[in-house]
């Protein structure tokens, strides 16, 4: 299991070319193909090309405070490609990826859980503390358990070597269970 996490207010900086060089070096692969679950601890802000970035992982774990979309830049090059487009359909599913992708400004984790984001959204002082829960949780089972869960998570961008796919592939969000659901709220 592996933590991606960001610095402080921040989950990834960057800007449009900087993602088009690690798309063309192989980023996307490289996630996609990672033998182990991925997971994006997000205490802060996940905007533009950081979004994508977390968005390749097999979980993101957000805060309720910090923003997240890709809010209309004042650049051409600073709007998602279509093909990153489609992969946030597929990942996010359409309303939300056009809410996200869109919209004038990123919003909150918090609005965003209230449209039933499919990833954990937590306190942003919890955020690490919940992370690195799940991750020792998942680091507990054994590694056939991890291999087959992996390839279960990753299925939708196993052929993504490029870039992120340009065909809709229904990923499957990863959720808490009702337990943990109800208990953070």
């Amino acid at each position: 299991v592996v933590l991606l996490s960001g610095l402080g207010d921040v989950f990834s900086g960057g800007d449009r070319a900087l993602m088009d060089a690690a798309i063309d070096r192989g980023l996307t692969g490289a996630l996609a193909g990672f033998p182990c679950p991925l997971i994006a601890e997000m205490p802060g802000e996940g905007l533009g090309p950081a979004l994508l970035l977390a968005a390749l992982c097999d979980v993101m774990v957000c805060s309720d405070t910090a923003h997240y979309g890709w809010p209309a830049g004042d650049a051409a090059s600073n709007f998602p490609t279509p093909a990153e487009y489609d992969f946030a359909e597929a990942r996010f599913g359409p309303l939300l990826a056009a809410e996200l992708l869109t919209a004038a400004h990123a919003q909150t984790g918090l609005a965003l859980r209230n449209k039933r984001w499919c990833c954990p959204v937590v306190p942003g002082s919890e955020v690490a503390a919940h992370a690195r829960a799940l991750a020792v949780r998942l680091a507990d089972k054994s590694q056939e358990s991890l291999r087959l869960l992996k390839r279960h998570m990753a299925r939708p961008l196993r052929d993504s070597t490029s870039a992120p796919p340009s065909r809709p592939c229904r990923p499957r969000c990863w959720r808490r269970s009702r337990s943990t659901s109800s208990a953070a709220g």
